[in-house]
């Protein structure tokens, strides 16, 4: 039977960019937060049973900031911290891949925007 694996990997995301950042990561962001923050939690998981119980997890992290160089500062951090194999709580993870980072400016006019996304192959331990 499968398991769900986005709360044990969303709690790896967490640690491990918290660790790597000196802003806010924020789950859910509350109306007026102040820059620099960090978003998680947007994650597509799915199942892969091929060779086995195995979760293809794919996480975007949204990493804001007021210039473009600030938030591709922080972004580089986010992508050091998340590109290795983490430790994910009831999974072994098989591999990790970093993806892509889009830089983008939301429609406010002044604030930027880095969405990078990261691919980790999970198995139940």
């Amino acid at each position: 039977m499968a398991r769900d694996p986005s709360i044990p990997l969303q709690r790896s995301v967490f640690m491990a960019t918290s660790a790597a950042v000196d802003a806010p990561v924020l789950h859910e962001v509350p109306q007026g937060q102040s820059l620099p923050f960090i978003k998680i939690g947007d994650d597509l998981i799915e199942a892969e049973f091929g060779a086995g119980e195995f979760f293809a997890c794919t996480v975007n992290v949204h990493v804001f900031d007021r210039t473009a160089p600030k938030v591709k500062v922080l972004a580089a951090k986010v992508m050091k911290a998340l590109a290795i194999d983490l430790p994910v709580s009831g999974y072994m993870t098989c591999e990790s891949h970093y993806i892509q980072t889009i830089f983008s400016t939301e429609p406010d006019g002044m604030t930027k925007r880095a969405t990078l996304e990261f691919l980790y192959l999970l198995q139940p331990t």
